[in-house]
């Protein structure tokens, strides 16, 4: 078994890594204005594009939004949300406003649902109108939950608890919201365990854990500078999709590429060929699915200048077959929710197809056992 950790915070003389006592994670996107990067391209997609000063400004607007519902510092939030300009709004303006946003599989049943909202006593959960039906009488039973804030079109009559329009309820909240008097330690968000070992287990990450893993991993390994453009294929909602999509393209001033519904060929090919991504975050079966799909024969590849993959052992084979179509060689990594993002890889100019590599600067890694 491989186990790896962070370094003790703050930072580490590996990597660099500092942060002050005072420190809100939104800072990874609100940097940005600083920075002088506010009409820069943040995200876009089939559900839009925002500027880094209009996500800022939605952010603002949902944490506003949600202090006004009577939550208060620590409080959770439950994210149940597909990948569209809303997520980061919600998660930064959730984080912002020093609540602590849960982000949840948007394929869990009512019943695991049940118990994510039971167990973080979460009394506000944000979802995609696509989802609303969801929190049905079974996900909501025995719950703390009082309101639903529906995104991206209207709510259901099926949810069992009041709803709110996000599009009307925004409009109506006032900004600028200045960050909450956040420590670099305290809780900024939750993520789940797949579970593997009876229910699935609440992973707590602090402040500082987004910068860490950019710091540790993206600088080191993905290179990326304002003129990039991510895209993930695996969704925010997993540790792996929040890093690929936000925390990366966010700490650098790039873009990212958000793809919302089921992530099939045709439509990754399509967002390729439009979006013109210049990095590509998938998972060995997504490659093999794209390798072998009918698109696949005279794809639209140019723009990419990097594939990674982690999450599944990557096998010759399927190295071989993307290599042959995009005339890329792709980057393996291992990672974990628990650690957030990729601890162990391969690097662009080292690969070993079937190895997850080497040990990222800023953690340790031990061999347990044989």
């Amino acid at each position: 078994m491989r186990d790896a950790v962070p370094r003790s915070a703050p930072g580490t003389e590996e990597i660099g890594f500092t942060v002050p006592e005072r420190y809100n994670a939104s800072a990874i996107l609100f940097d940005n204005l600083a920075a002088g990067r506010g009409d820069r391209c943040a995200v876009t997609g089939p559900a839009g594009t925002r500027t880094y000063a209009e996500l800022a400004a939605d952010a603002e607007r949902f944490g506003a939004g949600l202090l006004s519902l009577g939550l208060r510092s620590g409080n959770r939030v439950l994210l149940f949300l597909d990948d569209t300009p809303a997520y980061p709004a919600a998660l930064f303006g959730a984080i912002r406003a020093g609540l602590v946003p849960l982000l949840i599989n948007t394929l869990t049943p009512p019943d695991l649902l049940q118990f994510y909202l039971s167990d973080s006593q979460a009394s506000v959960a944000v979802t995609d109108a696509a989802f609303a039906g969801r929190f049905d009488a079974t996900a909501c039973q025995g719950t703390q939950l009082e309101t639903l804030v529906v995104v991206n079109g209207h709510g259901t009559a099926s949810a069992a608890v009041p709803t709110l329009a996000a599009s009307a309820w925004l409009a109506r909240q006032r900004t600028p919201l200045p960050a909450a008097d956040t420590q670099r330690d305290d809780m900024a968000f939750w993520m789940y365990s797949s579970g593997s070992t009876g229910r699935p287990k609440g992973i707590v990450h602090l402040q500082h854990d987004m910068a860490f893993t950019h710091q540790s991993y993206a600088r080191n390994l993905l290179g990326l500078t304002e003129a990039d453009v991510c895209f993930s294929v695996p969704k925010i909602f997993f540790a792996y999709g929040l890093g690929n999509s936000l925390t990366f393209p966010f700490s650098v001033g790039a873009s990212s590429v958000l793809l919302p519904g089921q992530p099939k060929p045709a439509a990754i090919f399509e967002a390729v060929a439009r979006y013109r991504p210049t990095v590509f975050f998938a998972l060995p079966t997504l490659y093999t699915a794209l390798t072998k799909a009918p698109e696949a024969k005279g794809a639209e590849l140019s723009s990419l200048r990097l594939a990674v993959s982690a999450a599944e052992i990557l096998s010759a084979d399927v190295f071989n077959a993307w290599k042959a179509m995009s005339g890329l060689e792709i980057v393996e990594g291992l990672g974990s929710t628990e650690v957030l993002h990729i601890y162990l890889s391969n690097t662009p100019t080292l690969k070993k197809p079937g190895a997850a590599g080497k040990r990222v600067p800023g953690y340790e890694v031990v061999l347990k056992d044989a």
